[in-house]
């Protein structure tokens, strides 16, 4: 294994779980931006990394929240498998310094890489070691978000979803622009626009701008049926 590579079984040690083939791991580690021999990187490990991430976490709030409906449960699931926690976790496990990157990269390490490292990681976990292996390994590293009630009770912005569905299908970023604004100074009321290029664009209102915009990404995602 080359460069950083040769490091990794201290990020075998933070994940407890050391690989049977080796080379999976690097491959979860090798960026599309990395050229090599093998052309081999992490965005098909990505693939798969999700829908494991998916599964495990959506077992975990099935078995754990008995009584709480399907919405409650959806809310809850979304927040979790967001982009945004598997960056926090990448960045706890210091993943960067694991990783191969091409020079593009290299000086502009973006929350997005992280996450979809993380990801890879967990598919590579996932087709070494098996279900439960992976499922052992999640539970283990999300531990502090499953058992936190303050942090899992929280809601997940609309515009969260909405950027979430974006970026997992290649589409452009959401556009928000302010159409309108009417009413007194103490009571106004903004009519705002969301755009997204090859879907289409829907307006609505806020008592601000980001009600306004939280509650275009909510009716955009109603009339466009995603998530």
């Amino acid at each position: 294994m080359k460069s950083k590579l040769k490091y990794i079984n201290k990020l075998e040690k933070k994940i407890k779980y050391d690989f049977n083939n080796k080379d999976l791991l690097e491959e979860a580690l090798t960026h599309s931006s990395f050229k090599n021999n093998s052309n081999s990187n992490q965005e098909r490990l990505e693939f798969i990394g999700d829908r494991v991430l998916g599964l495990v976490i959506a077992e975990f709030l099935f078995q754990n929240f008995l009584s709480e409906r399907e919405g409650v449960l959806t809310n809850k699931f979304r927040y979790l498998v967001q982009n945004k926690q598997c960056t926090k976790i990448a960045e706890k496990l210091d993943i960067i310094n694991y990783l191969q990157l091409g020079n593009s990269e290299k000086n502009k390490t973006t929350h997005s890489i992280l996450a979809d490292s993380m990801e890879a990681l967990l598919g590579a976990v996932y087709l070494d070691g098996g279900y439960d292996v992976s499922k052992k390994v999640i539970l283990s590293l999300w531990d502090e978000y499953l058992n936190n009630d303050e942090i899992l009770n929280a809601t997940v912005s609309s515009k969260n979803i909405l950027q979430e569905y974006l970026h997992a299908n290649s589409f452009s970023e959401a556009s928000y622009s302010v159409i309108s604004k009417d009413g007194e100074d103490h009571k106004p009321s903004f009519l705002v626009e969301v755009s997204v290029d090859k879907i289409g664009k829907v307006n609505a209102l806020g008592k601000s701008i980001k009600e306004a915009e939280i509650n275009a990404a909510k009716k955009f995602i109603d009339e466009f049926e995603i998530g």
